[in-house]
């Protein structure tokens, strides 16, 4: 049996935004017809199987077969945590209560995702795509209130911290 290479990088991976379903129809063809699967759709299919770790129904929601339980789940970077636990940090500094600088954070990002959809439609986008476009650049949904309060926490304890360290290091001289 030949062994086939699945390595490399594409670029634009044509089924990069297809459903799992056309995914694993891709998958079927190339197999059927004996030819090497995409790079994408390789590590797609074999990243799937590996984090499963054997549970027939993560397998099914990592190949976008199957809806996740609860609130759909969008990513939110490391920086976009310190960021917005910052700028919670800094509204309730002004003199907000707490759950005041989260009604205000919340406020201002469904604004700056209107925003984004404007900006795009005035591009030349249409109102649809737009409003898709804008949702891949950001989640439509806000972090969660339980998210939100954990990345404050977080943004204070690393202020601490570091106020903690400079203040240990002026004493050393």
């Amino acid at each position: 049996m030949s062994k086939l290479s699945y390595g490399g990088f594409e670029l634009n991976p044509e089924s990069e935004e297809d459903d799992g379903w056309t995914k694993l129809d891709t998958v079927v063809e190339h197999l059927e017809a004996g030819e090497a699967l995409s790079p994408y759709l390789a590590r797609w299919l074999a990243n799937a199987i590996e984090r499963s770790n054997r549970n027939a129904d993560e397998l099914l929601r990592l190949l976008q077969l199957k809806e996740r339980r609860g609130r759909k789940r969008y990513k939110f970077t490391d920086n976009n945590a310190r960021d917005i636990g910052r700028y919670i940090c800094e509204l309730e500094d002004s003199g907000l209560k707490p759950r005041e600088a989260l009604n205000k954070f919340e406020n201002e990002y469904y604004q700056h995702f209107e925003n984004v959809v404007s900006a795009l439609e005035a591009s030349g986008l249409s109102a649809g795509d737009a409003m898709a476009k804008a949702a891949k650049q950001m989640s439509p949904d806000r972090p969660s209130t339980t998210l939100l309060k954990k990345w404050r926490n977080d943004f204070r304890q690393a202020q601490s911290e570091y106020e903690a360290l400079n203040d240990y290091e002026r004493s050393k001289d």
